[in-house]
């Protein structure tokens, strides 16, 4: 419990990740405790979906945690089905977030369609319009389109939209229609995507959705070079240990041959996969 109490962020995220793997009746009432008196944005996402993944249900405050728990912890016995009612969802990931950052991957590979006729551009940009018009009022996005040069969307000093409100999907439209015009070209630079998001001290991402189809390649962000995965890897752990973003991956790899012949499917999908993994996210391959 006193660990929950940590100066640093990232010790009181790992202390909340171990109460959500510990019984329920020992773990709440120190979450909903915590939850009133937590700052910090993205350890509070975290305390809810812990209490979420207890007890099944979803209240966004504090005080109507605390009565929930008060009204029912004497016939407490486990979790009921998980309500996510209200969370967006991207490729199934299942988004907890108020500031999200989406970078997607427009390297010349992105052009290759499925049986349908349709582009993996085309397809990330669908999933991102309805990813967007379901992210909850008030939160903020930004969207960074990556190749060999990297693009953001939108291009202001602040680099997020403003908190969106009820019903309104324009910058969700403005969006997916910056992201279709674009024409996939070049290198896969998604090093440099990533360092992008995390050092963007004026928008702070709590999470960081990255959809690729290839391996990194010819990536650099200010005068740095990386091309191996171990080196991305280990750099974007060091970029990310005081930010504590969770990093959501997809690789998306419809339309690709036959495994043995498609050149690096499975090596992206590896990289990906360990990327959120160490990266406190979930990972999603897409065929």
């Amino acid at each position: 419990a006193a660990v929950l109490g940590d100066p640093q962020a990232k010790v009181r995220r790992a202390a909340v990740r171990g109460l959500a793997r510990r019984d329920g009746r020992e773990a709440i009432p120190l979450l909903v405790a915590r939850l009133a008196e937590e700052k910090e944005s993205v350890v509070a996402l975290d305390i809810r979906d812990a209490l979420n993944r207890l007890t099944g249900k979803e209240f966004g405050d504090a005080d109507l945690w605390r009565s929930w728990w008060e009204a029912n912890k004497d016939r407490f016995t486990g979790p009921a089905a998980r309500d996510d009612s209200g969370r967006a969802y991207f490729f199934e990931l299942s988004l907890r977030t108020d500031r999200v950052a989406f970078l997607i991957d427009v390297s010349a590979s992105m052009n290759r369609t499925d049986e349908r006729g349709v582009s993996r551009l085309e397809e990330a940009a669908r999933e991102l319009g309805t990813t967007l018009g379901g992210l909850p009022p008030g939160a903020r996005f930004t969207v960074l389109a990556f190749a060999a040069e990297i693009r953001r969307f939108p291009d202001d000093a602040q680099g997020a939209l403003a908190p969106q409100r009820p019903g309104d999907r324009t910058a969700a439209a403005e969006a997916v229609a910056w992201l279709r015009k674009l024409k996939p070209a070049g290198a896969t630079n998604t090093y440099g995507a990533l360092m992008e998001a995390l050092y963007d001290d004026a928008f702070a991402p709590d999470a960081i959705v990255l959809l690729s189809d290839g391996n990194p390649y010819r990536c650099a962000w200010r005068g740095e070079t990386w091309s191996e995965h171990e080196q991305i890897l280990g750099a974007v752990r060091e970029a990310n240990a005081d930010r504590g973003a969770r990093i959501h991956t997809v690789a998306l790899l419809s339309g690709a041959r036959a495994e043995d012949e498609d050149e690096d499917a499975q090596g992206a999908a590896d990289f990906l996969r360990r990327l959120a993994r160490e990266n406190g996210g979930d990972f999603r391959e897409v065929r």
